[in-house]
């Protein structure tokens, strides 16, 4: 039996469309060796003014419009973000703000002495610096930071890994980690993702199955980075609907000096990576389409 050419062209299309409309891959990949040599991000930290009362904030503003990576010598993912310090109590206020270390480093985590040389990664690291002179022991502190990087189209999240150091020397408290994720417009923060005590350096995956079962809360980080936990509404979120930036969130609230230390505390970020399905640009579905017609006319029999 012959098939109409009409029946042939939609079966090739709808065909084409089935197989173009969506792939599995890995969307975001941070993991590797991205800069010769340590390299400043594209906005360093400054003076973001008083913070209430008794309070004075460093670091650098939210933006998902200008790039926190490194403008030149950097070959890794475009990031976006912003990050801060605040110092709660100024009675025993440091003598001076520094620039702090906000770089990519090069060649930093050796991941638990499996890599050395040249196959150590880079991270992404900002840690405050603080000339505390004579001592500023008992200074109270939050430390909040966001790195978001961007996913396209993404569809079907199933799977994400990332490995940060938290370092807090000198320092009490405790902090909790966080996914971000941008849908339709909107940023979505996820419930905390802690599984224990989180300085030091360790690598966290979480499967499909615990991607699902995440509650999420808005979170609007261009009004205010640190997130308000406490008054915060979690429900379910998802993400098979799209989601066109993930990234991870960092937050100290509580953090005293124990020491008259000289650094802040510091969040080094030496893999990122994301998993899902992409829904490929209009142009590549369209030429997906045609391919996918095109054999199934040059295959037609009787």
């Amino acid at each position: 039996m012959s098939i109409s050419r009409p029946c042939v062209l939609s079966a090739g299309l709808a065909l084409a469309l089935s197989m173009g409309s969506a792939q599995a891959a890995v969307v975001v990949s941070y993991e590797g060796n991205y800069v010769g040599s340590d390299t400043n991000l594209s906005r360093v930290d400054a003076s973001l003014g008083a913070r209430g009362a008794a309070g004075e904030a460093f670091g650098t503003a939210f933006s998902d419009t200008s790039a926190l990576s490194p403008n030149s010598g950097y070959t890794g993912p475009t990031f976006f973000g912003g990050y801060e310090w605040v110092l709660k109590d100024t009675s025993q206020f440091p003598n001076s703000y520094n620039a702090g270390r906000t770089q990519i480093r090069n060649e930093r985590d050796n991941v638990n002495g499996t890599l050395s040389g040249a196959n150590r990664l880079d991270s992404i690291t900002l840690q405050g610096d603080f000339d505390g002179g004579g001592g500023y022991n008992g200074t109270e502190m939050a430390f909040t930071a966001l790195v978001l990087f961007e996913a396209g189209d993404l569809i079907d999240l199933s799977s994400i890994e990332f490995r940060r150091e938290v370092a807090a020397a000198g320092q009490s408290g405790t902090f909790t980690q966080h996914l971000v994720a941008e849908q339709g417009g909107h940023y979505y923060i996820s419930q905390d993702v802690s599984p224990g005590a989180l300085v030091g350096n360790n690598t966290f995956n979480l499967n499909q199955a615990q991607l699902d079962g995440l509650t999420w809360a808005a979170y609007s980080p261009g009004t205010q980075l640190n997130f308000d936990q406490a008054a915060a509404t979690f429900a379910a979120l998802d993400l098979d609907l799209g989601v066109t930036s993930i990234g991870y969130y960092l937050e100290g609230d509580d953090l005293t000096y124990t020491a008259a230390s000289s650094t802040g505390p510091t969040l080094n970020l030496s893999i990122f990576e994301a998993q899902g399905t992409v829904v490929p640009e209009p142009a590549t579905a369209a030429l997906l389409a045609l391919g996918g017609m095109t054999v199934l006319l040059r295959r037609r029999t009787v």
